[in-house]
């Protein structure tokens, strides 16, 4: 695993469905006989289980989702602060979804790996500032914003995946956007293994061995710590 890149991308999937979205099939050993030759990132629902499971490096994971991503997320990506610093027009399309991290703290797991006690922010920002008081003109567009923060806790609380473990909620809060928005910030803890600075081996196949033997040569002494009597 590439810790941040590959932790990056699942999370990103998940919100914004950058799936191949292929047909229900009844049980998980149906994946196996309706796919034989899945591609990566093929993901689909099994019923019995009524879970997403998505083909990644060669094993169909299960996602734990039950529906394939938040659909009403219009932009998805790296927080750099890019709400605070808007001119007339914003750059990116609405509501967006602006991922960050934070390590924690850090076990050593031996041979350069370590887990790591990882912190994920989700900050959900929208455009258009809507008041929430009864009668509001803006009411239904402000109770769909904070529809979309329930959603995001829905998607990861409680939740694993092939790069993180563990993932609770731990904190939400507004946060100021300079007046262009309203932007709020969910924040969930889970455990990463980070095994990005092992040493990689790499598998040989060893072919014809071949062993000479010759003559016995024998040591030279050293005779230059011997004691002679005369």
């Amino acid at each position: 695993m590439e810790y941040w890149s590959d932790l990056y991308l699942e999370l990103s999937h998940k919100i914004t469905g950058l799936f191949v979205v292929k047909n229900n099939v009844s049980t998980f050993n149906d994946l196996a006989i309706t796919y034989p030759n899945p591609k990566n990132l093929w993901a689909s629902k099994v019923i019995d289980t009524g879970y997403i499971y998505l083909f990644q490096d060669g094993i169909w994971n299960n996602t734990l989702l039950k529906e394939f991503y938040l659909n009403e997320i219009k932009w998805c990506d790296l927080w750099h602060e890019q709400v605070s610093f808007l001119t007339a027009e914003l750059p990116f399309p609405t509501p967006a979804i602006f991922i960050s991290f934070k390590m924690l703290s850090g076990d050593d797991k031996g041979l350069k790996g370590q887990i790591c006690n990882t912190q994920i922010d989700f900050r959900l920002f929208y455009e258009t500032f809507s008041d929430t008081y009864s009668g509001s003109i803006n009411q239904t567009t402000a109770i769909k914003f904070l529809k979309q923060l329930t959603n995001i806790h829905k998607l990861f609380h409680g939740t694993s995946g092939t790069n993180y473990s563990e993932m609770r909620r731990v904190d939400m809060t507004d946060e100021d956007s300079g007046g262009a928005g309203n932007l709020y910030r969910i924040s969930f803890q889970c455990i990463v293994d980070d095994m990005s600075a092992m040493i990689e081996y790499n598998d040989t196949d060893v072919e014809d061995i071949s062993i000479e033997r010759g003559s016995k040569t024998e040591a030279p002494v050293d005779t230059s710590m011997f004691i002679v009597e005369t």
